[in-house]
């Protein structure tokens, strides 16, 4: 485990890493240094855990627990706290600090423990969230994580001249695959048509899933409409290409581009509008809603 010792005094800084690399089964490796500053640029190397003493030059109290999880959130905090005061300690805690260790009457097992318990429960609590945001069928993201990702693009489409573009598709009459060939058939071309979302992505780009048979791709600094269409006409056509001999896939999808004071709620009913309209005009095609009508269609 590699553990980065923020602490002020060479004494106990000496004195931790002694007492924990003679406690039984340790396999550590330290990095210390003794300011908020230093600390910060050492969060660079990814450590495992940080031991973190509140009485620092550059910050008291909890400015350091506040800093540190600010930066890199999904690094594991424990308090080295000087004061004989749980109440402040727990106060740490609920700021964000995995765990406390009181530096009266140190002990090394105890320290590693604690930091081994902190890496854990950081793991664990990095699943999870992780798991909250992503589809479990086709690891695309979720609902929360388009609306999230739009609401920031849009932020940062105000300061850029390029549009936005939201494609939402829809798989024509998926209920029939179900029907006739079985829920797990309908899962394979699920997990099929996440793949092409996942083939027409751009880095800054992103794909997700937001119910039943119903995906989003929303992609950044697009060109123009021209350029929209032509990633609305590759998917359908590659939707398309999943048609087996017993079965017939074809989508229908709606795009929205941004105008220049689109917000996310109008954007989403826009390419929702635009998907219907898909389906109505005989499914297995696109529709685009621009910022101001009429739409364009392919």
């Amino acid at each position: 485990m590699n553990i980065l010792l923020v602490e002020d005094s060479p004494a106990d800084a000496d004195l931790i890493r002694d007492l924990v690399e003679l406690a039984p089964g340790a396999d550590v490796s330290f990095h210390w240094v003794q300011t908020l500053t230093d600390a910060r640029l050492a969060l660079g190397d990814r450590p495992d855990c940080v031991l973190l003493d509140l009485g620092l030059p550059d910050a008291r109290g909890l400015e350091g627990v506040q800093a540190l999880l600010g930066q890199c959130p999904d690094i594991p905090v424990v308090v080295l706290t000087g004061r004989d005061d749980q109440e402040f300690a727990l106060q740490a805690v609920a700021s964000g600090a995995q765990d406390y260790v009181s530096k009266t009457g140190m002990d090394g097992e105890a320290i590693l423990k604690a930091a081994r318990y902190a890496v854990q429960r950081q793991r664990s609590d990095n699943f999870l969230a992780t798991k909250s945001f992503e589809d479990p069928l086709t690891g695309l993201g979720n609902r929360a994580v388009l609306s999230d990702r739009l609401a920031l693009s849009l932020s940062r489409r105000r300061r850029a001249e390029s549009p936005v573009a939201l494609l939402l598709l829809d798989l024509d009459d998926f209920t029939a695959v179900n029907d006739g060939h079985g829920h797990r058939a309908g899962d394979r071309l699920l997990v099929e048509v996440a793949d092409c979302l996942r083939g027409a992505l751009r880095p800054e780009d992103t794909a997700a899933r937001l119910s039943d048979d119903q995906f989003a791709l929303l992609c950044e600094d697009v060109r123009d409409a021209d350029a929209a269409a032509v990633v609305a006409e590759r998917l359908v056509e590659a939707v398309r290409r999943l048609s087996r001999t017993d079965i017939a896939v074809s989508a229908s999808l709606g795009v929205a581009l941004s105008g220049p004071a689109s917000a996310a709620e109008s954007m989403l009913a826009d390419a929702g509008a635009a998907m219907d309209e898909a389906k109505r005009s005989g499914k297995d095609r696109w529709v685009l809603q621009a910022s101001s009508p009429p739409p364009k269609a392919g």
